[in-house]
This record gives C-alpha cells, sequence and structure tokens, in this order.
C-alpha cells in the first residue's frame, strides 16, 4: 500500500519508502485505536456532544462538499491519502478534522471518486489535519509526531535507519479541478448556438431579404413565360442555397473535429489498459472537457471564416 502526502502549496506528490510508511501506520493505528480515544468509531446519525466536540468521531458527519472545499483552500496543513485505511479505521473514504463547531450530518458519498478526479489518485481515502486548532491534544500530538517522521527528524534517534528513509519529491503536478464533460459539451453547444444566431441575424437575414427582392420583381415582370418565370425565382433563390450551404459546412466540421477528439480520449483510456472503470474514466472525461474547450477557443476564428464567405452573397 503507498501512501501519498500533500502540503498546502505543494505541486509534489513525494514518494514514501516502506519503512517510513509502516511507521505512519503504525502511529496511526495507534492514535486512532477506540480505547484510546475512549469513544466509538461506529458511524452514528444521532447527534450527541461528543460528536461536536470529537474530531476523530465527528469526521463521521463531515460530508463531501466540506471535504472537496477544504482541500481546495488549503485548510489542511496535512493531508494523507492511501489506497486502504482497513487497518486504521474504515473501509469507505473519510476526512478526519478538527473543527471548532459540529458540522450538520451530510452523508459521504462518491467521496473517493471525487479525490480521484481532482488528485488523479485511483480511489482514495483521506485523513486531513488541522493544525490551527490548539483544544485537541491528542490529534496536535499525532501530527507533530507524523510531521517528525516526514522531516527525517526520527533519523537523529535512529541512526542505523538508511538514507532510502527520507522523503523524495517526484515533479509534477494537481490537475485542474474536474469539470464535468457534459456541463462542458452543453456551453459548447450554447456557444455554437449563440454564434449561429449572430450570423443569421447579421448576413443570412440581408440575404434572405435580397433573395426576396429578387423573387417579387420577377413576378412583376410580365413577359416571363412560367419557364421562365421559375428560372428567375431559382436564381433569386440561389445565394440562399449557397449562403445555408456554407455555414452547414463549417458547422459539420466543428462536429466532426469535436467527434474525432473525443475518439482520440476514448482510445488514450483504452490505451492505458487500465480494467477499473473509475480510473478509465479519469483519464477520460477531462481530455473530452479539453476537447470542448479547445473547440469553444477556436469559435470566434470560425464566425469570421463563415462570416468571410457570408458576405460574399
Amino acid at each position: 500500500m503507498k501512501v501519498y502526502v500533500a502540503a498546502p502549496g505543494q505541486h509534489n506528490w513525494p514518494v514514501i519508502p516502506d519503512d517510513i510508511q509502516d511507521h505512519l501506520l503504525a502511529i496511526l493505528s495507534e492514535y486512532l485505536n477506540e480505547e484510546k480515544l475512549e469513544i466509538s468509531l461506529k458511524r452514528s446519525r444521532t447527534k450527541t456532544k461528543i460528536l461536536s466536540k470529537h474530531p476523530i468521531k465527528q469526521h463521521l458527519a463531515i460530508g463531501l462538499r466540506c471535504v472537496i472545499r477544504c482541500i481546495k483552500q488549503n485548510q489542511c496543513s496535512l493531508v494523507f491519502v492511501c489506497t486502504s485505511l482497513v487497518p486504521i479505521i474504515l473501509t469507505k473514504p473519510i476526512l478526519l478534522l478538527s473543527q471548532l463547531h459540529s458540522i450538520p450530518s451530510i452523508r459521504i458519498k462518491n467521496l473517493s471518486t471525487m479525490l480521484t478526479k481532482i488528485f488523479s489518485i485511483p480511489h482514495c481515502s483521506t485523513i486531513g489535519f488541522k493544525l490551527s486548532c490548539q483544544e485537541h491534544e491528542q490529534l496536535k500530538n499525532l501530527v507533530n509526531n507524523l510531521l517528525q517522521i516526514i522531516n527525517g527528524c526520527e533519523q537523529q534517534q535512529q541512526p542505523s535507519s538508511s538514507s532510502s528513509s527520507s522523503v523524495t519529491f517526484i515533479p509534477g503536478k494537481m490537475i485542474s479541478p474536474y469539470q464535468n464533460p457534459k456541463h462542458s459539451q452543453r456551453k459548447l453547444n450554447d456557444a455554437i448556438s449563440t454564434m449561429a444566431g449572430t450570423l443569421h441575424r447579421n448576413y443570412l437575414r440581408r440575404i434572405y431579404g435580397d433573395a426576396f427582392n429578387c423573387s417579387y420583381r420577377c413576378t412583376e415582370d410580365q413577359t416571363l413565360d412560367p419557364v421562365k418565370f421559375n428560372q428567375c425565382v431559382e436564381k433569386c433563390s440561389s445565394k440562399i442555397t449557397q449562403a445555408e450551404q456554407a455555414m452547414s459546412q463549417e458547422m459539420q466540421h466543428v462536429q466532426e473535429r469535436l467527434m474525432r477528439c473525443i475518439q482520440s480520449c476514448e482510445d488514450k483510456a483504452k490505451d492505458s489498459g487500465d480494467k477499473d472503470e473509475g480510473r478509465l474514466r479519469s483519464i477520460f472525461e477531462p481530455c473530452v472537457v479539453n476537447c470542448a474547450n479547445e473547440i469553444h477557443q477556436l469559435l470566434p476564428k470560425i464566425e469570421n471564416r463563415i462570416s468571410d464567405q457570408l458576405k460574399r452573397f
């Protein structure tokens, strides 16, 4: 089991060696022991005075929005993320915070999926510690011990430990906050509709008006026989057909480009070789969002190109 450690403002995920990792888990297990805390860690829907005062118990009542907001705003001085917390406390994703006030009981739902999308970590659980609160000595001591291990202070007490015990940072960065692909595509569709409406008002209506006036002049010409009259009307309407075709082709190119990009996202997810649906989705969905954003940024150029074509009619 790998353990990742993230601190506020850092964009690197350090690699924790096995010996430090085992030490961290041992301390966590010790401090999260039910007997030592004198409180049950089982989930309870009943609000009690203990629930509002005790940080260990209170994490069961913290909702998803609070979790994400805390992480985004760097309110956690230290966040431990690991793929499994079975020997520590719960199998479900949790956030452990030292809070001054109680939080309304909200069901923790899809936390692992959300954290996977935001931090690109496969199905993780989280324990966060807010060091600004001085009321909970047990939690404060726990954090201090963990920080000593991570900062290498334990090496002075254990000179025999190998150099691999130090925490090394691997260059990397957190991915951008999760965006819903459906929302991005809806936003793109709205932008395309707005562009089409602008082109229709500024150019197509004028072309329609010219064609209608031209057709009206055909009806005023009494010298035309039925065949020549139809030819006159068709000639007047030809500009409408050409303008609509030009605009339709550009719109089709935009749609085809978007579909090609989405197809490449599907191929990218398949090529990863990962069978886990959540991790595949974490690869595919951000890619689709980028596709929609890329097309959205190109819309002004596309609009100018269509405008240049419509001006000729």
